[in-house]
């Protein structure tokens, strides 16, 4: 882009701390607080296991992935981060039930709505 070695490595930093906010306000929490209320008691455990699980295993998947990313994409790489942060975010908006003040009987038949 023609800018200054500096210039883009604050860009970097600034583009890479948004994708870790925008994450963790996001899909990030997912597997802690949501998963918590969107099943019953006897299953929650298991089910935040779950969720915490998967929730690793992207992270695992990130770290390994991103020098290759980055090789093959420069630093078009934060793009593709910010892109798939995006579509996790209409994802949650679109699908995820709002769960306060709701039972999980209810929260349960917001799903079967979909």
């Amino acid at each position: 882009f023609g800018l200054s070695a500096a210039t883009e490595l604050a860009c970097a930093v600034v583009a890479m701390s948004g994708v870790i906010v925008a994450f963790t306000v996001g899909p990030g929490c997912v597997a802690w607080f949501v998963v918590a209320e969107m099943f019953p008691v006897g299953a929650r455990d298991a089910a935040m296991a779950l969720g915490v699980g998967i929730n690793w295993a992207a992270n695992i998947v990130i770290a390994l992935g991103f020098p290759l990313l980055h090789s093959l994409l420069g630093p078009g790489t934060c793009g593709v981060f910010a892109a798939s942060t995006l579509v996790f975010g209409i994802f949650t908006w679109r699908f995820v039930p709002e769960t306060k003040n709701k039972s999980v009987h209810d929260i349960s038949n917001s799903f079967e709505k979909l």
